[in-house]
């Protein structure tokens, strides 16, 4: 036969995608369209991204991951970008398939812009994750997580107490 790619073929319908302008502490959503351009169901795994330093990035919303993309089909995911400090940014998605490349990759480009006024109700800190599991704990048996905080702002910011607070049923001491 003389067919185009043949089984599964995934690819990004638009490479690069124009994110827009963002403001410092606000987040957007981007849809980034996929097309199976091959001649059989493509499924997708993992969706990879990695935003420069001025937006942090997650996957609000994958339709993509529902059920096998057939044949010339199109699919989206969404992303919420979230801008932390004012200048360009650059987004790279990478989605593992089972087609014949294994990977499809999508750019999205934008900038983030001062607010003007102080975002009211914002936090000027991002923690990374925002909840901590412990999953099951046994009495006695000490545990140890970890929590990342990002300045969301342009400006420095001086962190001089971090207070945790848990009910006092839950068994839990800090230190």
């Amino acid at each position: 036969g003389g067919g185009a790619a043949s089984g599964p073929n995934l690819a990004a319908v638009t490479q690069e995608v124009d994110g827009g302008n963002i403001t410092v502490g606000s987040t957007a959503y981007v849809v980034i369209l996929f097309r199976n351009n091959g001649s059989s169901p493509v499924e997708l795994g993992a969706v990879n991204l990695y935003p420069s330093s001025t937006v942090s990035a997650a996957v609000s919303l994958n339709q993509c991951s529902r059920e096998p993309l057939p044949a010339g089909a199109d699919c989206a995911i969404t992303v919420a970008i979230s801008g932390l400090q004012i200048g360009s940014y650059r987004l790279e998605m990478l989605v593992d398939h089972s087609g014949r490349t294994r990977l499809a990759t999508a750019s999205v480009r934008g900038s983030v812009e001062a607010g003007g006024d102080q975002q009211s109700g914002q936090s000027e800190l991002e923690a990374f994750p925002e909840l901590v599991d412990f999953g099951s704990v046994s009495s006695g048996v000490e545990q140890v997580r970890s929590v990342t905080f990002r300045n969301k702002t342009s400006e420095p910011i001086s962190i001089s107490d971090i207070f945790i607070e848990s009910s006092p049923k839950t068994g839990f001491r800090h230190r």
